[in-house]
């Protein structure tokens, strides 16, 4: 349905910009695109920015804009189209989408532009720079093609704006919505979880901001939602452009003191006293992300463990820990009383994924890798609704030595129904005859995120009697229920006290990272030379002299490594041949030796080729256009003008003409050359 509102047809072309005036009592009062100064080729945005805006100019939906992203934008709205259907109403709201050619800004502040270079884009011709007034609204955009909007206002977040239309009946969606795609007023593009079971902490949307909210029932693939979102963001604010196309559009309003309700978080995922992500004693279908790592030392007497625990997969843990047990010597001859220590091995499968009905199911075993004294497994599942995660399965072995459940599996045969001693000698054999046979006790529990953000606590329902233990030892449990709390020291360490067995205090410490988010200054290295724009090239520069040529070698051989054997010039181009003798990161040392040549190279030279060896063996060639790999770091470009700064091939191919007397030659050295440093082993199984 076309809106009811009568649109003026009185438009303006400014500076390429059509304006639209709305009646004054139709709508309320909407900004307006500035006219779009005049481009400079050659000059930089900061500089654009400093001619053209005020002090007082708001950047919050600064446009730039180059002619040759029109191309791929439209590529971008055909695969939405594509995927959704040409007449699909949402489909058919893009066609109607001008295609502005918008580009990101890494920062819309002059000076700091100035700081970085390589972030101030260089104008042309064929760009365009505009600046808006400040929006004052948010667009939500549904899958019937139907688009809310409501007044920004500071706290408020995605799944309030959504929230918002679906009550006031504007939103038009087909159902509840769990994710929603928010394209900021910068450009920036991001999803977020929205509903009780995904929540997830995230930023703002900004006035201006576009949000898309397909509803579930919709069943809108993820790579066509982002699609969809990157495309919204290189749109003008909705509050500006529907009206300029007469698009209908609703507008809805936040209730009172929707900011004021606690921001949406992130599910937090804590260890249990053994260390897997859990409760205290059992196990949970949670996982981290791929690349989590986490050391846990727990201690409730008569166990002391240390855990270590890792996540090479998003769908597996796996680690291994060491116990002691205070109540056993280790053996009768050994001097001092030496308490008894144990080593084994855990692993965890992720079998299905928590959407919006099914909880996320895990399948796991403790101990399978020791001597089996703790060794268990457990099915386990999980569902989430808010800041609360409720945990739920069934444990066997020492999981589940209360045996409330007989043999759950002994519809299988008669050897489920049973399940004998562990037998694996001094350890290091994997105990499988016995996995999810005899009787099982249900497990899980309940985690609540406070609204204190450091601060988790738990409860469960642990199937373990404890009347059992290893070495026949009775720990008499007076309570299946154990209680807990996790309190967040630091990013990185959490700190955990528990009352357990309903007699026992257990404490623990957990060290954690994630391996694939390291990352440390390398406050040793030289520093690089700073890489500055390629000056015009001058056939009549002179050729750089001999001692050049080795102070060269000097500085590639210091920043990257590597052994320089030969330095070569012949016309445009720069040959480097040298021996990397099994560096690891070569594509960094090749950044730094491309950073190093250009910093010393005469203008006239225009390619750089690295001839790489290892031990004497040709290992590959890089090609190098200097031009194009100046400009791409020293300058955000279109990616549609992108070309490839460098070009890999095989080290027998020739990229470059060899002559039998370079300009730089590495003296010959018959000297025996030595290499040390320290190391680490760590031998996982064996009885030791």
């Amino acid at each position: 349905m076309r809106t009811a509102f009568a649109l003026l047809a009185r438009r303006w072309l400014l500076g390429g910009v059509v304006l639209v005036t709305l009646p004054a009592m139709a709508q309320p009062q909407l900004p307006q695109l500035a006219p779009a100064a005049a481009v400079v080729p050659g000059e930089r945005l900061s500089d654009w920015l400093l001619r053209n805006a005020g002090p007082q100019t708001d950047f919050t939906a600064l446009h730039w804009s180059a002619n040759a992203e029109r191309g791929p934008q439209e590529r971008l709205r055909v695969a939405v189209a594509d995927s959704l259907g040409p007449q699909h109403p949402v489909a058919r709201l893009l066609a109607h989408m001008p295609l502005t050619g918008r580009l990101a800004v890494a920062h819309h502040d002059a000076r700091w532009l100035q700081g970085v270079p390589q972030e101030d884009p260089v104008l042309d011709g064929g760009q365009t720079v505009r600046l808006l007034a400040r929006p004052e609204r948010v667009a939500v955009l549904a899958d019937t093609g139907s688009v809310c909007l409501l007044p920004h206002q500071p706290g408020a977040f995605a799944r309030d704006y959504v929230q918002a239309c679906a009550a006031d009946g504007a939103r038009g969606g087909t159902g509840a919505v769990d994710w929603a795609w928010v394209a900021q007023p910068d450009g920036r593009v991001a999803r977020y979880g929205v509903a009780a079971w995904n929540a997830q902490a995230q930023d703002q949307p900004g006035p201006g901001a576009w949000i898309w909210a397909p509803a579930r029932a919709a069943d809108v693939s993820q790579a066509t939602s982002d699609n969809l979102a990157r495309f919204l963001g290189t749109q003008i604010p909705a509050e500006v452009l529907l009206p300029q196309l007469g698009q209908a559009f609703r507008t809805a309003a936040l209730p009172a003191g929707a900011a004021a309700i606690s921001p949406a978080r992130d599910l937090e995922l804590k260890a249990s006293d053994w260390g897997e992500i859990g409760l205290l004693q059992t196990p949970t279908a949670r996982m981290e992300d791929a690349g989590a790592v986490r050391m846990v030392l727990s201690a409730g007497w008569p166990y002391s463990r240390v855990n270590v625990m890792l996540q090479p997969l998003s769908w597996m843990e796996t680690g291994f820990r060491y116990t002691d047990v205070a109540n056993q010597l280790y053996g009768p001859t050994i001097a001092g009383g030496q308490s008894y220590k144990d080593k084994s091995i855990d692993v965890k499968f992720r079998l299905l994924q928590e959407d919006d009905n099914t909880p996320q199911v895990a399948l796991g075993m403790r101990d399978i890798g020791g001597t089996g004294l703790f060794s268990g497994e457990y099915l386990v599942a999980n569902k989430r609704w808010g800041n609360w995660d409720a945990s739920l399965g069934l444990g066997w072995g020492y999981l589940g030595a209360r045996g409330n459940i007989k043999a759950p599996l002994g519809f299988l045969g008669d050897a489920f129904k049973t399940r004998g001693t562990a037998d694996v000698g001094q350890g290091g054999t994997v105990n499988s005859g016995g996995m999810f046979h005899g009787d099982a006790a249900p497990i899980g529990g309940v985690q609540w995120h406070t609204p204190l953000d450091s601060l988790v606590l738990k409860a469960e329902l642990d199937g373990n009697d404890y009347r059992t233990e290893p070495f026949g030892t009775n720990l008499n449990a007076s309570s299946p229920l154990n209680f807990g709390a996790v309190y967040r020291y630091s990013p990185y360490v959490d700190l955990s006290a528990a009352w357990e067995r309903g007699d026992r205090l257990a404490l623990s410490v957990n060290l954690h990272t994630a391996l694939d988010k390291l990352e440390s200054p390398k406050v040793m290295d030289p520093a690089l030379p700073r890489v500055e724009p390629l000056a015009p090239a001058d056939s009549a520069a002179p050729m750089p002299a001999a001692q050049n040529w080795a102070g060269m070698a000097r500085a590639l051989g210091l920043h990257t490594g590597w052994k320089v054997l030969e330095l070569d010039q012949q016309f445009s181009t720069l040959t480097l041949r040298a021996e990397t003798d099994g560096a690891l990161f070569v594509q960094e040392r090749a950044e730094r030796a491309i950073t190093v040549m250009h910093s010393l190279a005469a203008p006239a030279v225009r390619h750089f080729v690295l001839q790489l060896q290892e031990r004497g063996v040709a290992l590959s060639h890089i090609a190098v256009d200097r031009a194009e790999w100046v400009a791409q770091h020293t300058r955000p470009q279109a990616p549609a003008l992108k070309l490839p700064a460098a070009q890999l091939y095989p080290g027998n191919t020739p990229v470059a003409p060899v002559r039998e007397a370079p300009v730089y030659q590495q003296p010959f050295d018959d000297a025996i050359t030595m290499e040390w440093g320290p190391s680490y082993s760590q031998i996982l199984g064996g009885p030791n």
